[in-house]
């Protein structure tokens, strides 16, 4: 597992965990729109457990996606996804997956798997 961490004042940050199999999608988000990579990893270490802006930042729906979440960023006609679960007791985000939209949504891995 990949993991990056951005502190923040109130000293509650996430730390952001991801498999190492999506580190090239997340290293070729950050090269081409920093911004927004940036604001994505601010968001996931301070409240990844908010919902936010109508579909941008939400909670899966359904039994088998109890806990996932999805980070949906859009420019201009490319979307890019991250799905993510909470590991409360950790404090950690952990990704599960990170690129472009998928034709299905992703099955979160088990607490097992993780």
């Amino acid at each position: 597992m990949a993991t990056q961490t951005i502190e923040n004042p109130s000293n509650t940050s996430w730390i952001i965990d991801y498999d190492e199999k999506y580190k090239k999608q997340m290293f070729r988000f950050e090269q081409r729109y920093p911004n927004r990579f940036k604001k994505m990893c601010e968001f996931l270490t301070l409240t990844p457990d908010m919902s936010l802006g109508g579909r941008r930042v939400f909670p899966l729906m359904g039994d088998d996606y109890r806990g996932a979440w999805e980070y949906r960023v859009s420019i201009c006609k490319e979307t890019f996804r991250v799905f993510y679960l909470l590991d409360k007791i950790h404090h950690k985000v952990r990704i599960y997956y990170a690129g472009p939209k998928p034709n299905k949504v992703p099955q979160p891995p088990t607490i097992k798997e993780i």
